[in-house]
């Protein structure tokens, strides 16, 4: 399995389009980070993230909002 662990970096698309980091790490078999959503019209939204530490093809992550 490929480690997916690190700093990540990319565009998303769909309803609102923007960019995206995210950083994270393994620990305990769980993949633990954060990510920053950076949406032109509303601005940045920062989240932890969480999820379980998988191949990279089915990697899903749980993004909560950081008050």
């Amino acid at each position: 399995m490929q480690d997916i662990a690190g700093k990540w970096i990319g565009m998303i698309h769909g309803t609102n389009d923007g960019s995206v980091f995210a950083e994270s790490i393994v620990d305990g078999g769980r993949l633990i980070g954060s990510a920053q959503i950076n949406e032109p019209m509303l601005g940045v939204g920062v989240y932890s993230a969480t999820g379980p530490h998988e191949a990279m093809e089915r990697m899903r992550l749980v993004l909560s909002p950081d008050h």
